[in-house]
């Protein structure tokens, strides 16, 4: 595995930190304390092939990988990941290996230490400004507010009040009926006219109601009172309206300020890398440093240690995504310390390592610098070891050439500095020991080559810049380097020349995000080493990649850039292709009478030809289309494709289908029709898998399939695949 770096990384780590909401404050929850967790999985994965046929061939070959990872957490505060793997297989070119790491980083000690923080923060905040007291307050005064609504609606004394209104009306009544008695006593008598009788009945009538008033004169009384008491609990029910109003809106205001603090105060604390600026954020808050582990700043400060097969990644002209198997330190309170040391594998989890031939290599790193790592620093780096600088490709002329020496040392010395929060600038010098066979009648020791001031021919430079613009969202990475025709390091794999190679990408969105533009130019990648690179290559290769995404529109991507293989002509010599390859999809996911459909559009096609011989597909042109439909339970899948080339075209057709019984029961069975023109070959492939989940035991995967590969002379030839998987976490 190669790793490469086209200068992006720093320009992502410029501009994305981790945020977190007041809502995940609020959602921290502390559990048991324990001596000791450990939270993981494990993995047992075998594939099975019949046939392999591109970059080499060969028959029959079973590759098992064995692996084991765990996060281990020592009293709830210091933790430790173990990875372990074992691969091995039948293929001789297939390296077998077993790797152990046992790592430690800061940031796995400092994310619990900084939500203790949040949470502590978020506490004290609520207290300053009184949150919890005002909330006491409001919920009583709603609380007194809901209870005389109730009372005020309650059924039983609405009654009581219309019997009050009821009496007073009846009062009234009364009142007026005895003037009206007075008006009818004081009429005349016309030869006795019934009004004497009138007014008999109606005097009966009215001393019946004189003695119902009478008799309901305690009555009277307390409805006169439940008339008072309502209209005083409905001027408090409008007071407390007003006051309640007043505290939610105070309420809300000091909520909002809460919730700014606590927000912006969060993303402080997401971004603090050391314990000076964890430490001065804490006495900002008022925060003591009890509620922190023992040993915290210590442990914050210590960056990284791992123990096993490491990546080292230190400077563009040190040690440069180098797998090594040893130890690995790295020290940052306010000052830089690191070291490194191992055996060096430069083929790790190659196809192409199985190479008994290669010297043991080796390497000592050891780094001092002033400033944190992520920040404005200056660092030194001492390198030392062996490596096969030189292959086979060094001299092909002359076979007695003198072996050179695999021992190098060398010095660099290299600055970060931060424009801003979205600018880096990265440059780098360095100094290595001269080759051996360079040294003519000098002293041959690797120090004094490599003091040699006047020499200038085993120097190199480096200068990165990583930059985003939020204006435009526009992001520009690019590096510059230049190595000397004798400069030795285990960043390169040159030799025999001066070296150049630049790198520029700029990625850029349009349209609101809808549209990403992906541009870059590059030249003299020097990250093969099994490649012979004696040579000054003036090539500059281009790639351009365009992405639309846009609602209810399909994805539509289109790409155009150089594509490598590396094929394996014997033991010890190998050939690079290089050539340009252009990709095109469109993905659609969409609903159609409530079913869910995602419909795909494949377009590849290689620009080589066939002087690239391990590659069978050589200027070739391919379609393929995907329909896919889920169907609850049921998953369809229906395929085509094409391919042409300058001497056939192969179509294919088929589909699958994936059907899950339950939660624990998954399976799947398809077919595939393959039909070869010029050869006249025809072919029915099938394929089937089953995953069955057992709670305790884990989950297996089961997957077999019948294909079909180029073989001899491009006919199509048959390939079993076979693959088993054994997974479990906990």
């Amino acid at each position: 595995m190669f790793f490469r770096d086209y200068g992006s990384i720093e320009g992502i780590s410029l501009r994305k930190y981790p945020t977190h909401t007041v809502d995940t404050i609020y959602s921290h929850k502390t559990s048991k304390n324990s001596f000791l967790k450990v939270h993981g999985n494990v993995l047992y994965d075998l594939n099975y092939y019949s046939g392999i046929d591109t970059p080499f061939y060969q028959k029959d070959v079973y590759q098992h990988t064995i692996q084991a990872y765990l996060d281990i957490t020592v009293k709830d505060h210091y933790p430790v990941r173990l990875y372990i793997t074992n691969r091995f297989g039948n293929s001789s070119f297939y390296k077998k290996f077993t790797d152990i790491n046992l790592l430690y980083t800061s940031n796995l000690f400092v994310q619990p230490l900084k939500e203790q923080l949040k949470k502590k923060m978020v506490e004290g905040l609520q207290s300053s400004l009184k949150l919890d007291s005002l909330k006491k307050i409001l919920d009583f005064k709603h609380n007194e507010l809901k209870a005389l609504q109730s009372w005020q609606h309650n059924p039983a004394i609405l009654q009581k009040l219309v019997e009050a209104k009821e009496q007073e009306l009846f009062n009234k009544q009364t009142t007026s009926n005895d003037s009206l008695k007075s008006k009818l006593s004081s009429l005349p008598s016309f030869n006795n006219f019934q009004v004497q009788d009138l007014l008999s009945t109606f005097n009966d009538l009215l001393d019946s109601g004189k003695q119902r008033i009478a008799h309901d004169s305690l009555l009277q009384s307390k409805k006169d009172s439940v008339v008072n008491a309502y209209e005083a609990k409905k001027k408090r029910i409008d007071s407390l309206k007003q006051e309640v109003a007043a505290l939610e809106k105070k309420y809300n205001e000091l909520q909002q300020k809460f919730a700014n603090i606590s927000t912006a105060t969060s993303k402080e604390i997401d971004v603090i890398k050391n314990p000076h600026e964890l430490q001065s954020k804490m006495q900002a808050l008022h925060i003591g440093d009890s509620i922190m582990p023992k040993g915290y700043k210590t442990l914050m400060a210590l960056r990284t240690v791992g123990i096993g097969r490491n990546i080292i990644n230190y400077s563009e002209l040190s040690v440069k995504n180098i797998s090594v198997t040893g130890l690995q330190v790295e020290y940052n309170p306010s000052y830089y310390v690191a070291f490194a040391a191992g055996t060096v594998d430069y083929r790790f989890r190659d196809f192409v390592t199985q190479n008994y031939h290669h010297p043991k290599q080796y390497v000592a790193v050891a780094r001092i610098g002033a400033g944190m790592k992520d920040g404005n620093n200056v660092i030194l780096t001492y390198y030392a070891g062996r490596k096969q600088i030189y292959n086979s490709f060094t001299d092909t002329i002359n076979p007695n050439t003198q072996i050179v020496s695999p021992y190098l040392m060398g010095f660099t010395i290299e600055g970060n500095y931060k424009v801003g929060n979205n600018n880096l600038i990265t440059a780098e010098v360095a100094k290595s020991s001269m080759p051996y066979y360079r040294a003519n009648n000098k002293s041959n020791s690797l120090l004094s080559g490599t003091v040699r001031l006047n020499d200038r021919s085993n120097e190199a430079y480096s200068i990165k810049v990583a930059s985003f613009i939020p204006r435009t969202n526009t992001a520009i990475n690019g590096y510059y380097k230049h190595f000397g025709i004798n400069f030795q390091s285990y960043s390169i794999f040159t030799n025999g020349s001066s070296q150049s190679a630049f790198n520029v990408r700029v990625e850029q969105p349009f349209f609101k995000r809808t549209l990403d533009i992906v541009a870059s130019v590059n030249a003299n990648d020097f990250s093969n080493p099994y490649i012979p690179s004696g040579y000054k290559s003036s090539t500059v290769f281009k790639s351009i990649q365009a992405t639309l995404r846009k609602k209810n529109w399909p994805i539509i991507s289109l790409g155009y850039f150089p594509t490598s293989q590396l094929t394996k002509l014997n033991d010890d010599k190998f050939i690079q292709n290089l050539f340009y390859t252009l990709v095109g999809d469109v993905n659609y996911l969409y609903r159609f009478h409530n079913t869910l459909y995602s419909t795909t559009f494949l377009y590849t096609q290689f620009y080589n030809d066939s002087r690239d011989s391990g590659f069978v597909y050589f200027n070739t042109k391919n379609l393929m289309v995907n329909q896919t439909i889920f169907l609850n339970r049921f998953t369809l899948q229906l395929n085509g494709s094409e391919a042409v080339n300058n001497y056939y075209r192969l179509y294919e057709a088929g589909g699958n289908m994936q059907f899950k019984w339950n939660d624990w029961l998954s399976i799947g069975s398809g077919i595939k029709y393959n039909v070869q023109t010029v050869y006249n070959i025809k072919q029915i492939g099938y394929s089937a898998n089953a995953t069955l989940k057992i709670p305790v035991l884990g989950e297996f995967m089961f997957m077999i399939e019948k294909g079909f590969i180029p073989g001899a002379n491009r006919r199509l030839v048959t390939n079993n695949v076979g693959r088993f998987t054994y997974f479990k976490s906990f």
